[in-house]
């Protein structure tokens, strides 16, 4: 009696645990139903999640408010992306750790996105001012010492560059699940649309000023974004320089600048600390306001839904109040 009664009790124990413990299989065997997406960063993951809603698997790498370039992924990282079919990143320097683990791996992703390989590309741009990364340092003064840097990364902050990855990856996804196609498409055509909307807003706010300008105190990952609108910049630093600390003579020029310019604010990016910004503030009179370049969001913002199309919107706001 005992033993029936052991055996009666194990074998519902048994079926519980195979229901609430299903296979362990990679992915790639078929195991679990839907794509299954990694994102690097937050506006890929955003773009992802825009096309293909719950009809994916879909994980953010880098998680809010962790610091991008200095990312170091870990052991459970590596496995989500041995089981991803598809790897979304930019393709930029500060993905070198992505390049790096790819390399390495003897079952990498089933596809790769870059979004550098689906956009117009742009050089990043040393302007009058601004910080230089050489030991003897030291704003840039003059025409003479103006010169091109390397491939600048941030394509996404240009909304028609947006667009364009969105289609692109759109054509990606649904190559991978044809089944779902109809699906990512009419999704991808009604974010499109919405970004459209925010763009024809931000170009009118533009060209509402005879010569629209503005001033970073801050790192300056925003170039296809300023090309895209027409508006001219002083920054503190080029791209997402590894700098974090500017010289009297930047922080002396841009002071100057903003006086010189009249400007009503100075500018900074996302989950600044805003130190060189306030400093500048603080010398004219004037606010600071954030522009947004979307390369990533606090965990509050993550878990509220934040979008791309937030940010967008966000920087029309922000140049309403703070163009010239």
């Amino acid at each position: 009696m005992k033993k029936i009664y052991s055996y009666r009790f194990f074998i519902p124990l048994f079926l519980l645990a195979f229901l609430l413990f299903p296979s362990c299989s990679n992915k790639k065997d078929g195991a679990a139903k839907g794509l299954h997406i990694v994102a690097a960063n937050f506006v890929s993951y955003d773009f992802a999640r825009a096309i293909c809603k719950d009809k994916a698997n879909l994980k953010l790498l880098i998680k809010p408010g962790m610091e991008i370039h200095s990312f170091d992924p870990s052991p459970m990282d590596i496995i989500s992306l041995e089981n991803a079919d598809l790897f979304i990143f930019t393709g930029g320097e500060s993905d070198e750790w992505a390049e790096k683990i790819l390399a390495s791996m003897k079952n990498p992703p089933k596809q790769l996105f870059l979004l550098v390989e689906n956009a117009e590309i742009l050089e990043e741009e040393l302007v009058e001012g601004m910080e230089t990364d050489e030991k003897d340092g030291g704003a840039a003064t003059s025409d003479e010492n103006l010169s091109d840097f390397e491939i600048d990364e941030h394509v996404w902050t240009s909304p028609e560059n947006a667009c364009r990855i969105l289609k692109s990856l759109e054509k990606t996804i649904s190559a991978m699940d044809l089944e779902n196609s109809d699906f990512y498409k009419e999704n991808t055509e009604n974010y499109i649309e919405k970004i459209h909307s925010v763009q024809k807003k931000i170009k009118a706010a533009v060209l509402e000023k005879e010569n629209p300008f503005i001033v970073m105190g801050d790192r300056f990952p925003l170039r296809y974004f300023t090309e895209e609108f027409g508006i001219t910049y002083r920054a503190a630093f080029p791209g997402c320089s590894s700098a974090v600390e500017a010289s009297p003579q930047t922080i002396a020029y841009l002071i100057d600048t903003v006086k010189k310019q009249q400007l009503p604010a100075v500018f900074t990016i996302e989950l600044s600390n805003q130190k060189i910004a306030g400093t500048i503030a603080e010398a004219t009179g004037t606010k600071v306001i954030e522009l947004n370049a979307c390369h990533n969001l606090t965990k509050q913002q993550f878990d509220q839904g934040f979008t791309y199309l937030d940010a967008l919107e966000q920087n029309l706001r922000a140049l309403e109040e703070g163009l010239r």
